[in-house]
């Protein structure tokens, strides 16, 4: 009933979690073995891959397109967040963010130029940071006693910039 139109297979044990288009250079795959591949719209192929850590991609972002022109993504590891452009090295991220307490890092959301990052529970609190991508040597905003459990999920509401979930 269903026909497969097309596949990519990333060799054996890995997973690929998420998808999110880049428009003007093909489609992004985070993967389990803690890299980002580029693959071209027409092909499938793999164009480009980021390497972002040793562990899963836990969260993949485009950049929007109201700070960026659409070359730019975000991703999360369990120890590092890593800002990438495209039509750069694949090998080279333009901005990394370490986990300030060694929580893994397990979700994100980008808008209006800024990024939100989720940890998982350690002690008796999650953490949210939020940095401004021009600038991600420095948090712009922490919560550090809001959440008592993972943040798995983060999301900037559509129309206001100013409220996130």
């Amino acid at each position: 009933m269903y026909d497969l139109l097309d596949s990519n297979v990333f060799g054996s044990n890995n997973w690929c979690f998420q998808l999110q288009p880049l428009y003007k250079h093909g489609l992004l795959t985070s993967l389990s073995n803690g890299e980002v591949h580029l693959l071209d719209w027409k092909t499938n192929q793999s164009i480009k891959s980021f390497k972002v850590g040793t562990t899963a991609v836990n969260g993949l972002k485009v950049i929007d397109y109201d700070f960026h022109d659409g070359d730019l993504f975000a991703s999360c590891s369990m120890d590092t967040v890593k800002l990438f452009d495209v039509r750069q090295s694949s090998e080279m991220a333009i901005g990394t963010i370490k986990s300030e307490n060694e929580s893994p890092f397990l979700s994100m959301d980008s808008r209006n130029g800024k990024l939100a990052c989720g940890t998982e529970l350690k002690g008796v609190d999650a953490q949210l940071h939020i940095y401004d991508i021009r600038k991600l040597d420095s948090t712009w905003k922490s919560f550090v006693d809001s959440h008592h459990d993972d943040i798995t999920c983060i999301k900037f509401h559509p129309s206001d910039p100013t409220v996130l979930l």
